[in-house]
Order: structure tokens, then C-alpha cells, then sequence
């Protein structure tokens, strides 16, 4: 998650991570590090960027991506950060070309 999106969900030492199937949504929502299923955010590099490790829940509903992606639509609505899979890409950067000498 960007430093844009940490700071707009009030910083959140930790998230609740929310799935909808049927729209194949998945929604971040600030919890306490206390609550049950309650998923740590952390830093990661200095600029700011926060890392959520979720390997379980994405085994758990079948979520398969290969690399790091962009949700294109991403918005915040009550609280809940809300990321859509239907509309994402990736953001893997492109590897710069082989120099020939």
C-alpha cells in the first residue's frame, strides 16, 4: 500500500482484510493488532510504502497473483480501503533492454 492510501485509512497498525466473492472484491478495514484475524501492516523501504503479508487469506479464497499489482480503481469508502480484482494490472516495472557494445 502507498503512503497516500496508509495515510487516508488513519494509519492503521493493523487491517481486517474482507472478501466478496461475487464481485471479486476484497476490502482493507484499520482494526486493532488485538483483534482475531487482524493482519499487521509494516514498513517497507523508506518512502512510506506498508506491506500487508497475507498469504492465508489469499489461500483461503483462492486469490492467485503472480507478481505485485495496481487496482486501478481503488477508493476508500467508510473506512474500508476497497480493491477490486476485476480492474487491476501489473506493476511489475519493464526490464531495460540489453546494452550491445
Amino acid at each position: 500500500m502507498n503512503r497516500c492510501a496508509f495515510e487516508k485509512l488513519t494509519q492503521p497498525e493493523s487491517v481486517v482484510m474482507l472478501f466478496d466473492p461475487e464481485t471479486d472484491t476484497a476490502g482493507l478495514r484499520p482494526a486493532s493488532p488485538l483483534m482475531p484475524n487482524a493482519y499487521p501492516v509494516r514498513l517497507k523501504g523508506k518512502w512510506g510504502t506498508r506491506l500487508i503479508s497475507a498469504k492465508s487469506f489469499a489461500e483461503k479464497y483462492e486469490i492467485k497473483l503472480d507478481n505485485t499489482v495496481r487496482f486501478l480503481t481503488a477508493a476508500i469508502e467508510d473506512g474500508i480501503l476497497i480493491l477490486e480484482f476485476r480492474h487491476m494490472s501489473s506493476a511489475a516495472r519493464k526490464q531495460k533492454k540489453a546494452r550491445r557494445w
